[in-house]
């Protein structure tokens, strides 16, 4: 049984993909690690990849989609607490003058928060999606 057939080995390099984040310097890295640990040639290594990565394309996914949908929906609700109070203290009065000036840019901030959050979090869902789909065979 060949190196590139074990469980075992499988599974480390799918760990290492998914914390690729398909940057080439780091697949050509984990490329020379199969080629060397499993005594195969580049061609070789790059069709065992290419073939973890079409088999187990939705669990790279989600593990990869799962620290931009945190980060995007904490960038969300951040931007929705700020727009918030500032929502709350024009409407109460507490904000006057120089107040006003430096809302300006806290406001800003928030609507590019949010706005990013909502971009982020649609973008990401698409992905999330297709996983669900998958994993429970929906059609």
């Amino acid at each position: 049984m060949s190196k590139l057939d074990s469980p075992e080995f499988r599974q480390y390099i799918l760990e290492k993909i998914k914390k690729d984040n398909t940057m080439d310097e780091k697949l050509n890295d984990i490329l020379v690690e199969i080629c060397e640990t499993a005594n195969v040639r580049w061609e070789e290594a790059q069709k065992f990849v290419d073939e973890l990565q079409a088999e187990k394309k939705y669990e790279i996914h989600l593990y990869r989609s799962s620290k931009f949908a945190i980060v995007s929906a904490i960038s969300f609700i951040f931007g929705i607490a700020i727009l918030g109070y500032l929502i709350y203290s024009g409407s109460s009065g507490t904000l006057s003058g120089e107040d006003l000036e430096n809302a300006e840019s806290v406001l800003t901030a928030g609507i590019t928060l949010t706005l990013v959050g909502i971009i982020g979090g649609l973008k990401n869902m698409k992905g999330i999606w297709e996983v669900i789909i998958k994993k429970f065979d929906i059609r």
